[in-house]
């Protein structure tokens, strides 16, 4: 099944070269001072370089690939491939989707995801089905006053919380973000606590 998935989300991505008069394409490339993921940093504290492709249809099917560099178990380069499809039912949004993570340097940390979301106004709810042996994932969101709130676990892995603001910088019509990011490790995981202040920039074409 999950061969088929990855089957089918290369077509898909590859048909994104013929579809652009029907559908929306569009483009992300920025820095971010330490790449954080689930409240982990990905690059020994260093910042890094990424980028993003995505495509969207009227239909609610979307379709993308995010690349950044990392440093960590061998790994230089981390690349994501994922295919959804969102809709709305009345106030409430839904969002499912399947991502494949692909790391350049040591192959023996790909895995794959199915991501489940729902939203409400402000709030909004993401469970994750981890595949390929890697485990499930909860994160609660919830923006107020311009400040957008993060709370997810990592079953067997840790609890982060994130705190973030977005703001649009006066030059090149350039994005921003500031926030402070908490890691707690399980005590099983052999990690540690982590804790952090970061920002990013980006320009979406």
């Amino acid at each position: 099944m999950i061969k088929s998935l990855k089957s089918m989300l290369a077509v898909v991505l590859l048909s994104t070269l013929t579809t652009t008069v029907y559908a929306d394409v569009g483009a992300t490339i920025g820095y971010h001072s330490d790449y954080i993921f689930r409240g982990q940093s990905q690059t020994q504290g260093e910042g890094s370089v990424f980028g993003s492709v995505d495509w969207s249809h009227d239909s609610g099917i979307y379709a993308g690939a995010w690349t950044s560099e990392v440093d960590f178990d061998g790994a230089d380069r981390e690349t994501d491939m994922y295919i959804g499809y969102a809709m709305d039912v009345g106030s409430v949004g839904i969002d499912v989707s399947y991502v494949d993570y692909a790391y350049g340097g040591n192959d023996a940390l790909d895995g794959s995801e199915i991501w489940l979301q729902g939203s409400l106004g402000d709030m909004s709810v993401l469970y994750v089905l981890g595949q390929d042996d890697w485990n499930d994932y909860t994160e609660f969101r919830y923006a107020i006053m311009g400040i957008d709130l993060s709370l997810g676990s990592w079953e067997n892995v840790g609890d982060n919380m994130k705190i973030s603001k977005s703001f649009d910088l006066p030059i090149w019509e350039l994005n921003g973000e500031i926030a402070y990011v908490d890691f707690t490790a399980d005590s099983r995981s052999g990690l540690i606590d982590e804790d952090t202040v970061m920002f990013s920039v980006s320009k979406t074409f």
